[in-house]
């Protein structure tokens, strides 16, 4: 990516960003520990987070994304406290290469077709096995389906996705939320029913999730 996009040392851009991208996956959690719904969330207030993962400016973070009127974050997803004590030791040329890296890769369907031929060897063909790549016609539908929502849209990937719409999906139980017992009319002695004080209360207005 970096060489087709005539980025200087791009061999050496490259070991930056594998190098980093090795870090963040010998340090995160195994699956078994992401399904383990006490340790995914653990709510906190900024001071805490401060203390529970220093080494990262959470708090000019979230200033910049017009996020710190909040009171509380939950961590939603595990070794936030490894990866922030990362951040201070990378130096600042090999961040630079990888968020570069990561803006051309996410980009790549905008920007000329070698950039989007070269994302396609990698990610379908050398990690998943796909064989051919869809004409333009059909990449053109999928992008306006994927980032252009509209009724009939949804429609579609509700029928043909193996996931719903990212639009509808949830990052937990609907158990947990208040509004859905009287939406649906959940009594105490159905099956999903949970007791007011044994409910996550992870969506309040004041709070918001970190890496859910």
């Amino acid at each position: 990516m970096f060489t087709k996009a005539r980025i200087d040392n791009p061999q050496g851009r490259a070991r930056q960003v594998l190098a980093l991208e090795q870090r963040f996956a010998a340090q995160m959690w195994t699956l078994a520990q992401l399904r383990d719904a006490g340790s995914n969330f653990n709510n906190v207030s900024f001071a805490e987070l401060e203390l529970q993962a220093p080494g990262f400016p959470w708090r000019a973070l979230f200033g910049a994304r017009g996020l710190d009127t909040f009171k509380h974050i939950n961590i939603g997803v595990g070794a936030i406290t490894e990866s922030a004590a990362i951040f201070p030791i990378i130096p600042v040329e090999h961040w630079k290469s990888y968020f570069l890296f990561h803006w051309i890769d996410s980009h790549a369907q905008l920007l000329p077709d070698e950039f989007g031929e070269a994302e396609f060897e990698f990610y379908d063909q050398t990690l998943y096995g796909i064989g051919d790549r869809k004409e333009l016609h059909q990449r053109a539908l999928r992008f306006a389906e994927r980032y252009i929502i509209t009724d009939q849209s949804l429609s579609n990937q509700a029928l043909n996705a193996g996931h719903p719409p990212s639009k509808y999906r949830v990052n937990g139980i609907v158990r947990n939320l208040s509004t859905w017992y009287d939406a649906f009319k959940v009594k105490p002695d159905d099956s999903l029913y949970l007791a007011p004080n044994e409910r996550v209360t992870l969506w309040e207005k004041d709070s918001f999730c970190l890496g859910c």
